[in-house]
């Protein structure tokens, strides 16, 4: 699969906020204090569920074209 530079900056990007929250991470916060507000997480949910379908889409088509080109060529019979 391809994997692109915005992929991995959103990657690194959520990873970075959900670190903020993850008890034993170095830069975690106290979980009474400034957490996200449940809209937040849930609109970060979605955004999460969206990035893996648009990654398995992006996957499937690779996997496809792929396929195409590494199909054996058939002989013209005549």
């Amino acid at each position: 699969m391809e994997v692109l530079d915005d992929d991995c900056k959103r990657i690194d990007q959520g990873m970075s906020k959900c670190s903020e929250w993850m008890a034993g991470h170095d830069k975690s916060q106290a979980l009474n204090v400034n957490r996200p507000d449940p809209a937040e997480i849930r609109g970060d949910i979605q955004e999460l569920r969206a990035f893996a379908k648009g990654m398995n889409k992006r996957r499937e088509e690779i996997r496809e074209r792929r396929k195409k080109i590494l199909e054996p060529q058939k002989a013209e019979l005549g």
